[in-house]
Order: C-alpha cells, then sequence, then structure tokens
C-alpha cells in the first residue's frame, strides 16, 4: 500500500494496527485499511482517527467489508456539502 499512497508504511501500518485492535476481521484489515487511509488523505481527519470512529461503526452496524469504500465516499461526499 505505501507503494500506491501517499502515505507513510508507519501511518499504514499503524491503521492496520487500530483496525484489528477495534475487532476488523483479519481479511478486511486490508481493505479498511486502505479506505482509512484515503478518507485521511481526503479530509480533515487523520487516517487513525477515522479508523478509530470508523471501526466502532462498523461494528455496530454489522457492516460488511464490501460497503467500508462506500462509508468513505460517503463521508467525503457529506463534507463537501457541509463546507
Amino acid at each position: 500500500m505505501a507503494k500506491e499512497m501517499p502515505t507513510s508504511a508507519n501511518e499504514i501500518a499503524a491503521v492496520a494496527e487500530a483496525a484489528g485492535q477495534l475487532g476488523i476481521k483479519t481479511p478486511d484489515v486490508a481493505e479498511f485499511t486502505k479506505v482509512m487511509v484515503m478518507l485521511g488523505d481526503t479530509t480533515n481527519m487523520s487516517a487513525t482517527e477515522a479508523a478509530t470512529q470508523l471501526a466502532r461503526l462498523a461494528n455496530i452496524t454489522g457492516m460488511s467489508a464490501s460497503e467500508y469504500s462506500n462509508l468513505g465516499a460517503t463521508i467525503v461526499d457529506l463534507g463537501k456539502v457541509i463546507a
């Protein structure tokens, strides 16, 4: 991921670690991490902050990994409307 995104490997690893600690299933950690890093790059949230808050939401709602990208896009779109 660090070769594909403008984010350090350390930050990506921190997001993946947070995802695991917050209950994101092991097979889903990579996709979740990618979406959270992109959110960190495109919003005023840090990637780690996004991971922490959105992992909680994903766990509460029972969100599947296929919906992480939709969640990220929705948050970015809402930010555009509010700004």
